[in-house]
C-alpha cells in the first residue's frame, strides 16, 4: 500500500500529465524505442552426408526418465 495519500490536486495534475503525453505521443508518432529486442537466433547443424540442418538443441527426449538431461541440455545453449 502506499505510505502517503495522494490528494485530489496531486492526483488530476499527475493524470492530467498522462493523458497530455498519451495524446502527445499519438501525434509525434510514438516514442522511439529504447532498445531493440532481441529475437534468438537457432544454431543449426549438418545432420551427418545427409545435407539435412537440424538445430543444436532439440527437445526429443519424450521417452527421458532423469531430467538431469533436461537441464543440462538448457545449460549447454
Amino acid at each position: 500500500m502506499l505510505s502517503e495519500k495522494i490528494g485530489r490536486r496531486k492526483f488530476m495534475k499527475n493524470m492530467s500529465l498522462a493523458f497530455g503525453g498519451a495524446v502527445a505521443s499519438q501525434f509525434l508518432g510514438g516514442l522511439p524505442p529504447t532498445h531493440a529486442e532481441k529475437k534468438p537466433t537457432l544454431e543449426y547443424r549438418t545432420l551427418g552426408k545427409t545435407g539435412l540442418k537440424v538445430t543444436v538443441v532439440s527437445m526429443g527426449v519424450m521417452n527421458c526418465s532423469n531430467p538431469a538431461v533436461l537441464h543440462r541440455a538448457f545449460e549447454s545453449f
